[in-house]
């Protein structure tokens, strides 16, 4: 049920034994949603073959290809922790399962931490404890309580993920909602608004790459085409922030797709940080599953090596 305490509690926890043997540290963090119903969500179970994924929810049971390997709970016990460690860094857990007890689904990780799975289902309780009902959420966010380090200005920053976007069960119904973000490069709450990076699905599935900045408020779509649900897709970028004078460079499978210079992309308050997962402000009418795999955050060494040479979606 939910914990429902009027300020946060945290709560500190022993790692499963399952978690203890995998790379994922956890220190466990309940952040309460005001004004809620009590519920009860029952956990979910997931089995990874080299074919296929049964999930098995609240809402039903979904079957669609994806990787080998099973993901493992991030609950300890009964929440996600928030920060968690996962790849070498901490994040905050934006997700219904950092307040709602036992909503297993939403966050899991490989044995051996090199794969990370989400997904998000139509209940209000699929999103983080500060969302309105409405919003369908399950991230890791760069900006971590405490701590203030965001990404430069003027710097250029390289970042990449290989990612599994899982097909949409109601397609029909998706497409009359808005579509959602599978990663972004947040603004930062001083300036707010829509992220300066985005890497979408639009509401009748076409991806989607847009950037938005301090002297481009509405945003700009820099790219759109069909992408393939259901199969590995490495995604290499490297931006430059800059409310003046940004640039940013993508390749989607070693294709360059994106290349713009001199855009407004961030702002002069310099709070950047990056998110992975699945936001959908808009809801859904069937559940979003995404994985991500060699997942490196924005940072300044060059990947221009991995363009002509992606990485293989790991078995752990």
């Amino acid at each position: 049920m939910r914990n429902l305490a009027s300020v946060r509690m945290p709560i500190l926890l022993a790692c499963t034994a399952a978690l203890a043997a995998s790379p994922v540290a956890v220190s466990a963090r309940a952040y309460p949603k005001a004004n809620k119903n009590t519920t009860t969500t029952t956990p979910t179970t997931t089995t990874t073959t080299t074919t296929t994924t049964t999930t098995t929810s609240t809402t039903g049971t979904t079957t669609t290809p994806v990787s080998t390997g099973e993901y493992l709970s991030t609950l300890d016990p009964t929440y996600t922790p928030s920060p968690i460690t996962w790849i070498g860094r901490k994040w905050r857990t934006n997700a219904g399962s950092s307040y709602v007890t036992n909503m297993d689904r939403s966050v899991k990780i490989s044995s051996l931490g090199k794969r990370i799975r989400f997904e998000i289902q139509n209940t209000s309780d699929d999103n983080s404890a500060v969302d309105g009902d409405t919003i369908r959420r399950s991230e890791l966010s760069g900006s971590v309580y405490g701590d203030p380090t965001r990404m430069p200005n003027g710097v250029s920053l390289w970042g990449g993920f290989t990612t599994i976007h899982h097909s949409w069960a109601d397609p029909t119904g998706m497409s009359k909602l808005w579509g959602g973000v599978y990663g972004q490069i947040h603004m930062g709450s001083t300036f707010g608004g829509s992220p300066a990076l985005a890497f979408r699905r639009k509401a009748n599935g076409t991806f989607r790459i847009t950037t938005r900045g301090e002297f481009n408020t509405s945003g700009t779509v820099r790219y759109e085409a069909p992408l393939s649900w259901d199969k590995p897709h490495d995604i290499v970028y490297n931006v430059v922030l800059d409310p003046n004078a940004g640039s940013l460079r993508v390749w989607i499978d070693g294709v360059k797709v994106v290349d713009a210079a001199n855009i407004s992309i961030g702002s002069h308050y310099a709070e950047s940080y990056f998110n992975i997962g699945a936001y959908f402000s808009g809801g859904v009418t069937s559940p979003v599953v995404a994985e991500y795999a060699n997942v490196v955050y924005p940072s300044t060494p060059s990947l221009l090596t991995r363009v002509t040479s992606s990485p293989a979606w790991p078995n752990d």
